[in-house]
């Protein structure tokens, strides 16, 4: 197992503007992008902003 792979698994995963994000759930590259959450164009499955997780809330309350 990378360190890629290991990190992932234990951080949250973010939106991270300016980059390329896959959908966990689907793999899709489309998002409709707020000012905390980006949901994927496709399946709707949310993902907080990895800025706002630095400038405000932990990703973990910042997807509800």
């Amino acid at each position: 197992m990378n360190a890629r792979a290991s990190f992932e698994r234990i951080a949250p995963l973010c939106y991270h503007e300016g980059e390329t994000n896959r959908c966990p759930q689907c793999q899709n590259k489309g998002w409709h992008v707020g000012r905390v959450t980006a949901e994927c164009s496709h399946c709707g499955h949310p993902l907080p902003l990895a800025q706002a997780t630095i400038t405000g809330a932990p990703a973990e309350q910042a997807v509800h």
